[in-house]
């Protein structure tokens, strides 16, 4: 199936996902609110996908979650609040976002954004108060671009572990995590990039690296 378009709808109250799309190319999600489901939305063998100006919210579970899917065109997408990650992305290739948010992740195993087996995917986000980090790499990924703002995190702003490889963090800043700032947490990740950012007052500290070959300059506390 291609082509389904949900544009300037409410989908709430769903005991299960509002919107649940398997084998579909060219969707388009514009100015949407998903609210109070279990999850706001779940796009499983998908490509060609372009989000605009939506928001998920106060879901029972995960926000939203993306799995094998590709050529993603996401602009001001707010996942908030939600009670499992906000958002979910597991062999993800290809995509750009641009202002979202990804805040307020409520469990104390939640992150704001949570990937597994992604590669080429750049961001440029707040992840804001969320239940454990900022955003967790958490094995398989390569070339993960990530710019924003990361504070108030109960645990590190951003965590990168397992075998996650030529991620770059650029010019964002770090402020109140209750972890490390960026915390690099394995040996098995290769030639991470860590430049032009900013820390302040991130209680386990600024920066711990425990990677291979890691680019850190230019960061200023």
């Amino acid at each position: 199936t291609r082509g389904i378009a949900f544009e300037s709808m409410t989908i709430k109250n769903s005991t299960t996902t509002a919107i649940a799309l398997t084998d579909i190319r060219d969707i388009v999600l514009k100015d949407c609110l998903l609210l109070t489901n279990n999850k706001g939305f779940v796009f499983t063998n998908c490509s060609n996908i372009t989000v605009d100006s939506s928001v998920v919210a106060s879901s029972t579970s995960n926000g939203y979650e993306f799995t094998n899917c590709g050529q993603l065109t996401i602009r001001g997408l707010a996942s908030v609040g939600n009670s499992g990650h906000n958002g979910v992305f597991s062999a993800v290739e290809k995509g750009n976002f641009l202002a979202c948010n990804a805040s307020s992740a409520v469990g104390v195993s939640s992150d704001g954004l949570n990937f597994t087996n992604c590669e080429d995917i750049d961001f440029n986000v707040l992840l804001n108060s969320n239940g454990r980090y900022g955003a967790h790499l958490v094995s398989g990924n390569d070339s993960i671009s990530i710019t924003g703002r990361m504070r108030n995190n109960v645990s590190d702003g951003i965590r990168i572990a397992a075998t996650s490889d030529y991620c770059k963090i650029i010019s964002s800043h770090f402020d109140t995590n209750g972890g490390w700032g960026i915390n690099i947490a394995a040996a098995t990740c290769d030639k991470n990039v860590v430049v032009g950012n900013s820390f302040n007052a991130n209680v386990s500290g600024t920066l711990s690296y425990s990677g291979t070959n890691t680019i850190n300059t230019g960061n200023t506390i």
